[in-house]
Formats: C-alpha cells, sequence, structure tokens
C-alpha cells in the first residue's frame, strides 16, 4: 500500500497508524493548555515572571501549570509558604534543578508571584 505521498507504507503501520496519530494528539492536546495571559497592564515583575515561566518551568510543569514531567504547580500557595517556594527553586527538590545562580533574586520572585496570581 502506498501513502497519499506515494511511499509504500509497512503494514505494522498501515495497522497501527490509527493507534498512533491519536497518542501523538493526546500528548499535543495535553502539553498546549494556553499559558494565563496577563491583564494588559500588567507590570514589568509580572512581565518577567511570564517570560521565566515561559522559558525555564513551562517545559516540566506545563504551560498552564498543571503538570507533566514536573508535579501541578496550580495553587501552590496552599501547599508552600512564599519562603519554601523561593527555596525549591533556588535550591530545586526531587527532579527539579536549582536555579540559584541561574536565575536572579528578581527573577525568583517574579516568577512566583506570576504562579500565584496566574496559576
Amino acid at each position: 500500500m502506498t501513502s497519499q505521498y506515494g511511499l509504500i507504507m509497512p503494514l505494522r503501520l498501515r495497522s497501527h497508524g490509527a493507534a498512533v496519530a491519536l497518542a501523538i494528539t493526546s500528548v499535543l492536546a495535553v502539553g498546549c493548555a494556553e499559558t494565563p495571559l496577563l491583564p494588559e497592564n500588567a507590570d514589568a515583575e509580572l512581565v518577567m515572571g511570564q517570560d521565566v515561566y515561559t522559558a525555564k518551568c513551562s517545559r516540566c510543569h506545563g504551560a498552564s501549570g498543571a503538570g507533566g514531567l514536573g508535579s501541578s504547580i496550580r495553587d501552590i500557595s496552599e501547599r508552600l509558604t512564599e519562603a519554601e517556594q523561593i527555596a525549591v527553586v533556588s535550591a530545586g527538590r526531587n527532579s527539579m534543578p536549582r536555579f540559584d545562580g541561574v536565575l536572579t533574586d528578581a527573577e525568583i520572585a517574579a516568577v512566583l508571584r506570576y504562579v500565584r496570581e496566574f496559576m
């Protein structure tokens, strides 16, 4: 059997193609949750926090903070104090890497504020 592009498709790909496509679609749908939008009048610290989150955190915690490779950080303030949050980001925990020396104190404060207010 040939594909729409004229390539010969092995039998196992033809028989599992729908399942593979469904699995890929499911993974992409979970990983593409919307990043919370900031209001137009957001201050510079919140903008920095969103930028840091997108660059350093979303790969593991997901765009919306729901988790993925890392744990969910939604409603994190209900589980950890602000000092504990700073300690986790700075020193790391379990499989989470440390960001002390990678992020400035201002960037850590900004990303934690962004997470607390928008996740």
